[in-house]
């Protein structure tokens, strides 16, 4: 059958705040947040690849062991 593959330029690893952003916390649950918001962040960047239809994801940079990990839940194949 025919598969679908997708070609990306951009890293697939879990999503960290830019160099340079200060972030003043008052309550140290907040800090636990911003890990949980950074996953969901990576989490949805793959579901919006997994919904083009793509089995197989080929790209250009990283790809970390959360990455992958979505990727063969979701029966697709992820590489850089």
């Amino acid at each position: 059958g025919n598969v679908k593959v997708a070609l990306l330029d951009f890293n697939l690893q879990k999503h960290k705040m830019q160099m340079g952003v200060q972030v003043v916390l008052t309550d140290t649950k907040q800090v636990e947040e911003i890990r949980q918001r950074e996953m969901d962040i990576t989490k949805e960047k793959i579901h919006k690849i997994l919904e083009s239809g793509a089995k197989v994801i080929l790209t250009t940079k990283g790809i970390d062991d959360l990455c992958l990990k979505y990727f063969v839940e979701a029966g697709a194949m992820a590489v850089r």
